[in-house]
Parts: C-alpha cells; structure tokens; sequence
C-alpha cells in the first residue's frame, strides 16, 4: 500500500513539506483554493532537485457537471488538478505529486479510511488570510461551511500515522497546555522532542521530530490509534 501525505491549504509551503518526507511518501496530496495552472506558473510547481527528473504531467481541468432532471442551481465542481511523476534518477524509484484546486474539507472528504499516513498542517489562522479550518476539533468555522472535520479526519488516517502541526488552529495541541512559543529552542529539545507523550481519545501521540518553524515551532507526533503504545523508529 502506498504512503500518502496530504497538505490543505498548502500553498507555497509544499516544498518544505515534499523535501522532508521524499524518501518515506510515495504520493503527495496539496491543496490550495489560490492555486492557478496555467503556462506562465507550472514553473512553481516543479520539483528543481538534482537528484529527480520528471517523468510526465498532466492538468485536470475544472469541469462542470449539472443533472439536468433536477435543479439546475445544483452543479457539482470537478476540481482542476496538476499531477506529476518525478523519479529518482540513481535508483528510478517513483513519486506522484497532486496538486487541486480545491478546499482543505472536500479534498479530505475523498480519501478512503486509514489512508493518509503523514497529515501536514501548518501556517494556518482563522483570521483574515487563514483557511477557518479546523482539522483537529469538530467546530464548525465561521462561514458555516466546514464543521466535524477532525470526526472526518480521524477516519481517514491510518493506523499510525504521523501529524506535522505548528500549533496553528490545533485545538488538540492546544489542550496540552504545552506554552511552545515561549519555549527555548534547547527546552523543546531537552523536554518535547522523544519525550512528550499523550492521549487524546482513541489516540496516543508522541513527539519525534522538529521542522523548520513557521507560526510556531513545527513538531512531528506519531499518532497511534487503539493500539498499546509503542515507539518504533520515527520518520
């Protein structure tokens, strides 16, 4: 079974995000509602590592689709989609980048249960610039649109998975009264990193990596669903 990682709401920040997991996923999920395709920008888009080559493309574009024996007010969106494959040059093994054009709740909406295995999120607010989106808590956001995201979530990653967060719009990192932007980089490592550990729900979490920051210091939990907990060797 292949690995997937997916990142709403994305954005430019895609990058980061392929150049940590490269080795470990074989397929990349991100999406952005400002994401265009077009000539001018695919250049954005492309994977400049020396060390891949891409193999071949392709653009999805939108297309509107309406059942004409109902209402007509009722068109379903296909979402544009850029899809590459790169391949390591050494070695020839595989990597499929998707990129919609589509909202962070419908693009999880079409994954099937337990399979995401990396879950990046980070960045994000609920104030002006912010997707409203909360993934790890069922509020529902402020234009009504979203709600039960984190019921939905859940159900969609697998068995032990890995979640990225900075912290941003992280209700359940929230809870753990951890206070990491005002941490010391040499606390975090000394008291977070390998070391903190919790339960939430049916899920055990434990931190086994630093990112490079964003809005907060970017950690990465192993999440573990029903299982006893157990640390095997990280990402």
């Amino acid at each position: 079974m292949s690995k997937k990682l997916f990142y709403p709401c994305a954005g430019k920040d895609w990058k980061d995000a392929f150049h940590y997991f490269q080795k470990e996923i074989d397929e990349f999920i991100f999406c952005d509602l400002q994401y265009k395709f077009n000539f001018k920008n695919l250049k954005n888009f492309e994977i400049n590592h020396e060390e891949f080559e891409r193999v071949s493309f392709f653009i999805k574009p939108f297309v509107k689709i309406h059942d004409h024996t109902s209402n007509i007010e009722n068109i379903k969106l296909i979402p544009a989609e850029y899809i590459q494959f790169i391949k390591y040059k050494t070695s020839n093994i595989r990597k499929k980048i998707i990129f919609k054009i589509q909202s962070g709740q419908d693009c999880l909406d079409q994954f099937n249960e337990n399979e995401i295995y990396v879950f990046f999120h980070r960045g994000d607010s609920t104030g002006e610039g912010g997707s409203d989106l909360h993934f790890f808590s069922d509020k529902r956001n402020s234009s009504g649109a979203a709600e039960n995201l984190y019921s939905k979530l859940i159900k969609k990653l697998a068995p032990i998975s890995y979640v990225v967060s900075d912290g941003s719009n992280n209700e359940i990192i929230e809870r753990q009264n951890l206070n990491l932007k005002n941490m010391t980089d040499e606390q975090i490592s000394n008291e977070i990193i390998g070391k903190k550990n919790f339960t939430y729900q049916n899920f055990q979490w434990f931190c086994v990596k630093r990112l490079n920051d964003r809005y907060g210091p970017t950690l990465v939990w192993k999440v573990v669903r029903d299982n006893p907990f157990k640390i095997d060797k990280p990402l």
